[in-house]
């Protein structure tokens, strides 16, 4: 009787073990367009352009890039404003400056060049890249990896956006691979 009861138990033991796996790979599958790594909520200071921010994170100030987008340029020295630059900028206030911003890491990269923190930026659980990719706004740049936490989504928001021609997908040839061409007026 007690091999039996063993027995008993350890196929029960093996049952639970194989729903919980599945679940979690479930979950893992459902949640792909979610934040993948931890939320840090920040305070914003201020936007400086449509893909650079100024926040308080732990305490300190920092400059934070949006990682994976580039907009049109208003700030860069010994540059031009672009078209759509202060558009994007303003959708950018737009956006992150009543509600609740938090930050996501990408694992293994964490600032740029410039020392700029790098992260994915969401407004009351709202991706801000994701909009404005999908708003033409802004396009894909700076993917120095093959994989990237919300790389997958991105690339379709941008492709729904050339689609439309929307913004600065109207003119042809204004994007370019190393960013924009011309100059507003």
């Amino acid at each position: 009787m007690p091999f039996k009861n063993f027995m008993i138990r350890g196929f029960i033991l093996v049952i639970c073990l194989l729903a919980l796996m599945s679940m979690t790979a479930c979950s893992i599958v459902i949640s792909n367009k979610e934040p993948q790594g931890e939320l840090q909520v920040v305070k914003l200071i201020r936007v400086i352009d449509g893909d650079t921010i100024k926040i308080i994170h732990n305490g300190e100030q920092k400059t934070v890039r949006l990682l994976l987008i580039d907009t049109p340029e208003t700030k860069k020295p010994n540059s031009c404003v672009q078209p759509y630059g202060k558009e994007a900028s303003e959708r950018m206030k737009e956006l992150v400056e009543n509600g609740l911003v938090e930050i996501e890491l990408e694992p293994n990269q964490e600032r740029d060049k410039y020392g700029r923190l790098l992260a994915y930026v969401y407004v009351d659980g709202e991706s801000v890249q994701e909009t404005l990719l999908e708003e033409g706004y802004a396009r894909l740049a700076y993917i120095y990896k093959d994989q990237y936490i919300h790389l997958k989504e991105y690339k379709e928001a941008e492709r729904q956006a050339k689609k439309q021609k929307i913004r600065i997908w109207k003119e042809v040839g204004y994007v370019t691979p190393k960013g924009f061409s011309g100059c507003e007026a």
